[in-house]
């Protein structure tokens, strides 16, 4: 449940998040990290086995260094031979591996830089997406109809081709979605602070009053959800009706052929029959996807506000 108002990027960022990480990273009283402190884990990683390296190498260098004066055939001679090649191939390793931990410390800490940013953002707009743990039972139930009758609407034929208004459909009706699960969220937050019960009769019938408002808010955002699944219902039924409409078209595209083959086999007024009711079939469900497409165009007139003037911005 998320404001369509928000940001793109911030928007498909909490899509793919977890609730469970949205709740616990998501809280905007922790603190942002610096870019200087979303580098310190990679210089952690990558300056500890070069630092390691590094030693090794200005070990095998001295122990090098102080054995040159040994003889080539005796003992020493051989260690030399051996530390020095060592501190040589050691030597010539760490400028490469300094110049890739570097180009991964850099990388690793733009990434990371990129991932605090966007963590600002979003604890930024807390208030402007709602988590399913921040709704009671009863607000989980009617969102959850609220979002299968706008994904019906939004995912209908009719709504694709434009027979009715889609534009206005696709940014009102995410508005009005956001708009209930904002409502629910509030709700709840409200029928958690209300307490199961008091002693005083004052408080008492405070209580009752409060109560009754909560009950009164949820009907409205009930019958707010009823006009969005209305609508959906509408737009299913002509879906339903389009569909139909095409298979008839389809039938009377075939017509040709069913006229030669009852030419052949019959009378010629069976065929001319035959054809005229088809068409009256065909005329019967054009007329049914006409009252269907109405009706899906009144429940939306009903279940969505009124898109907003143009006019008054270009006068």
């Amino acid at each position: 449940m998320v404001d369509p108002g928000l940001p793109a990027h911030v928007r498909k960022f909490l899509y793919k998040t977890s609730p469970s990480d949205l709740q616990s990273y998501g809280d905007p009283a922790l603190p942002t990290r610096s870019a200087l402190w979303d580098a310190v884990p990679y210089l952690i990683r990558a300056g500890v086995p070069l630092g390691a390296g590094t030693g090794l190498w200005w070990l095998l260098d001295k122990n090098a260094d102080s054995t040159a004066s040994a003889e080539y055939s005796s003992n020493m001679g051989a260690w030399h031979y051996m530390f020095s090649r060592a501190a040589d191939l050691l030597g010539s390793i760490l400028p490469l591996a300094a110049g890739v931990a570097g180009a991964w410390i850099v990388i690793g800490t733009m990434l990371a830089h990129d991932w605090t940013r966007i963590w600002k953002e979003v604890r930024t707009a807390r208030d402007r997406f709602v988590l399913p743990s921040q709704l009671t039972e009863d607000a989980s139930a009617l969102l959850r109809r609220a979002r299968t009758a706008a994904r019906q609407v939004l995912g209908s034929e009719v709504l694709a081709r434009d027979l009715i208004d889609r534009q206005h459909a696709e940014l009102q009706l995410p508005a009005q979605f956001w708009d209930v699960a904002r409502s629910l969220a509030t709700y709840s937050r409200l029928i958690d602070e209300t307490p199961s019960d008091v002693q005083s009769g004052e408080a008492a019938g405070l209580l009752k009053a409060r109560k009754s408002a909560l009950a009164t808010g949820l009907g409205d955002l009930e019958r707010q959800v009823e006009a969005i699944e209305a609508f959906a219902a509408q737009t299913a039924e002509a879906d339903a009706r389009l569909q139909e409409l095409r298979q008839v078209e389809q039938l009377e595209r075939d017509s040709g052929e069913l006229l030669d083959f009852l030419a052949s086999t019959a009378r010629t007024e069976v065929a001319v029959d035959g054809l005229g009711q088809m068409s009256n079939e065909a005329a019967a469900v054009a007329d049914r996807f006409t009252t269907a497409l109405i009706a899906a165009k009144e429940a939306a007139v009903q279940a969505l506000p009124a898109a907003p003037s143009r006019s008054s911005g270009s006068s």
